[in-house]
């Protein structure tokens, strides 16, 4: 039995793809990075899964992950250092929102 026409609208409303509602396309990669804690000085290191022009998805090898939602943190790979808040914490990782929006060109270099 199938869905009703106006039934099937007011799913595909509610249950869109996040990603594709996202302004920014993120940018699947693994890159060695270590994220600091500004307020304890705390460093992990970790690998960035994802990376847009607004924000990374940081994982640090930890199985256990601690709300550090609000926390504001320095992201570092390399000798790029970019700034931002934890936004939210998945299993998946740490979402990052840089206080500055980064070019596509300074991404993929």
């Amino acid at each position: 039995m199938g869905m009703s026409r106006a039934k099937a609208v007011v799913w595909k409303v509610f249950h869109r793809d996040y990603a594709a509602a996202r302004s920014q396309r993120r940018l699947e990669c693994r890159l060695d990075a270590s994220l600091t804690l500004i307020e304890s000085g705390i460093v992990l290191k970790g690998k960035i899964l994802d990376i847009a022009s607004k924000g990374a998805l940081f994982r640090p090898p930890q199985v256990y992950l601690l709300n550090r939602a609000g926390g504001f943190v320095r992201l570092s790979v390399g000798e790029s250092v970019v700034e931002g808040v934890i936004v939210n914490t998945t299993p998946r990782g740490y979402g990052v929102h840089f206080r500055e929006m980064l070019s596509l060109d300074a991404i993929i270099s």
